[in-house]
């Protein structure tokens, strides 16, 4: 038993060292919550992401690009709103064999704007450009 497990767990660290670099996407539907649920519909996002993991290592860097965006309710007037950002975070990865804790912590750049308003001839365009932080903790399950 002890050596048919043993292939299995080298095969997965062999998989993990021979990419060092991750690339990723993601798209969907976006649901406004809270406040912003009053105002906007539905909406949608794009997320790409890059990752550089050097072998042997257990910190990464991560860069994340995304763009939301929701529908102004037409009662308001119609146009959207929007979010844009760019984000740099170093990742700690814990070694493990199936179940990795990790934590992500970085700083990046947002832009929340829209357009449109109560006169759609004379439409409102909104833009507010940040600096600001971020970190969380993950657990990423490898199978």
């Amino acid at each position: 038993m002890a050596l048919a497990a043993a292939p299995l767990e080298a095969r997965a660290q062999v998989s993990a060292i021979a990419k060092p670099v991750q690339i990723g996407f993601a798209g969907g539907a976006a649901l406004p919550t809270s406040d912003l649920s009053e105002t906007t519909n539905t909406g949608f996002n794009g997320t790409l992401t890059v990752g550089f993991n050097p072998v042997m290592v257990p910190v990464g860097i991560r860069v994340d690009g995304a763009y939301n965006q929701f529908g102004v309710k037409s009662i308001l007037g119609g146009g959207n709103i929007h979010s844009t950002s760019v984000t740099g975070n170093i990742v700690y990865k814990i070694p493990g064999a199936t179940v990795s804790p990790y934590g992500i912590g970085g700083a990046g750049w947002y832009n929340l704007g829209g357009s449109g308003g109560v006169q759609s001839e004379s439409p409102l365009r909104v833009e507010r450009r940040r600096w600001n932080l971020n970190g969380a903790q993950r657990v990423r399950y490898i199978h």
